[in-house]
């Protein structure tokens, strides 16, 4: 939660969020544990209840530290978490990182 007095707690943008939020009645949030995603999540967190969940997207590339990082603070928000394994070094195009 936000604590008592925080700029963000009566930040006007952030009340409209929680808002959308509110009247989405289910949602997912594709979590990477960055801090935009991070701060869709606490307010989504604030507003849905059991009605949110949160998946991360992890391959070779994402680091372990993150990952761990990212279920302590979906555990923290009491967010359904879930982990979807990518794969991301299987594809050629990927490995071979065009320019484009």
């Amino acid at each position: 939660m936000l604590s008592v007095g925080s700029p963000l707690q009566s930040d006007p943008k952030l009340a409209r969020l929680r808002q959308t939020l509110g009247n989405a009645g289910r949602l997912l949030v594709a979590y990477s544990g960055g801090v935009d995603s991070s701060l869709l999540l606490r307010a989504a967190a604030e507003v849905m209840g059991p009605n949110l969940i949160a998946v991360t997207a992890v391959s070779e590339t994402y680091p372990e530290r993150e990952l761990v990082a990212a279920k302590e603070f979906a555990r923290s928000l009491g967010v359904t978490h879930r982990i979807i394994r990518t794969q991301e070094l299987a594809s050629e195009d990927f490995v071979r990182n065009p320019p484009e």
